[in-house]
């Protein structure tokens, strides 16, 4: 789904119906704040307003591992990035893995522009 097939009225209430009953639901705003920052620092990045609520969805379910699908181009690695991003306000360690070496250079290079520590790796050799 593009920004503009989800506008923002949707993107909260897309917020507000994942987030309905949990604890410590980070919110929405802290997460566009992190997608404005990182478009900022991102050649290639626009910030999205979509991405930053499913990031914020994932961050909200607190869940050690977790898995997003979502079609070629619809912006992932984005997510991924925000993802990364909170987590490494909050002092923790990221390591995003990718399912072969292709996918891991292709992360590595989009988010090793970004100003904070994650690393990449891929199953194969995280097992």
């Amino acid at each position: 789904m593009t920004e503009s097939q989800l506008p923002t009225e949707g993107v909260i209430e897309f917020y507000r119906a994942m987030t309905d009953g949990l604890q410590d639901v980070i919110p929405l705003n802290t997460m566009v704040e992190y997608s404005r920052n990182v478009s900022e620092e991102v050649e290639g990045y626009s910030h999205s307003q979509y991405q930053s609520a499913i990031a914020g969805v994932v961050v909200s379910h607190q869940s050690p591992f977790i898995v997003v699908v979502s079609p070629t181009g619809s912006g992932k690695t984005w997510i991924q990035g925000l993802i990364a991003k909170h987590h490494c306000e909050l002092g923790k360690s990221v390591t995003v893995v990718e399912p072969n070496e292709v996918l891991r250079i292709q992360t590595a290079e989009k988010l090793g522009f970004v100003h904070f520590a994650i690393s990449v790796t891929t199953i194969q050799k995280l097992y």
